[in-house]
């Protein structure tokens, strides 16, 4: 402590204070592990940083991170009403230290604040193989081969050869197409190759009278 004097007025008088030196209280470590301590005239503040919680002023006690992403953790809204998911539609939060991001979830794109949107992934060029299908999902999507090739979708499709199985009927032949199989009736055959062709000298020989 110190004494200040004053001389006040033309009679010079002499008013003097009997002062104390400020005690940096913070430098004590008064508060909670992690929280902040304000130095003040003969005092001080705790509280816990912005995104951390607990008794600021307790110094065997600590300020814990809040986890903004859990319901029974985070704080309530503005209104005080119910707890409001931090991040938009589609999208995932992801805590930290004092604070959270939020980040949209595979498949989607935007901004995860608000809202995320499907990508049609079926827009996009090499999202399949060759002659594969592809179907959107929200989020995902997938590739198939489709009739006539066979194959994971994803890298690629081979055209299946259906003539190997022999699927035409009787004197006929079997065209292969990418995709698909024709049927046909060798030379001099006539009918439905599919169920079977009958030799065109029969045909005409039975449906031509004799004179």
């Amino acid at each position: 402590r110190y004494v200040s004097c004053l001389i006040i007025g033309k009679y010079f008088t002499l008013l003097c204070f009997l002062l104390f030196n400020d005690i940096n209280e913070c430098a004590l470590s008064p508060c909670a592990k992690g929280a902040l301590c304000v130095n003040g005239i003969n005092n001080f503040t705790c509280a816990c940083p912005p995104g951390f919680n607990g008794d600021a002023y307790n110094p065997l006690g600590e300020c814990k991170d809040i986890d903004e992403c859990i319901e029974s953790n985070a704080p309530l809204n503005t209104t005080g009403d119910s707890w409001v998911f931090p991040c938009g539609s589609s999208a995932t939060c992801i805590n930290s230290p004092g604070s959270f991001e939020c980040k949209c979830r595979p498949g989607f794109k935007g901004d995860p604040v608000t809202t995320c949107l499907d990508i049609n992934e079926c827009h996009l060029e090499g999202s399949c193989g060759e002659h594969a299908s592809c179907l959107n999902f929200p989020g995902s999507y997938k590739c198939f081969c489709p009739k006539g090739f066979k194959g994971n979708g994803k890298e690629n499709c081979i055209n299946v050869n259906e003539c190997h199985s022999n699927p035409c009927g009787a004197n006929a032949k079997c065209i292969d197409n990418i995709g698909s199989y024709g049927c046909q009736c060798l030379e001099g055959f006539v009918g439905d190759p599919h169920t079977g062709c009958k030799d065109m000298d029969d045909v005409l020989r039975i449906h031509v009278p004799v004179v």
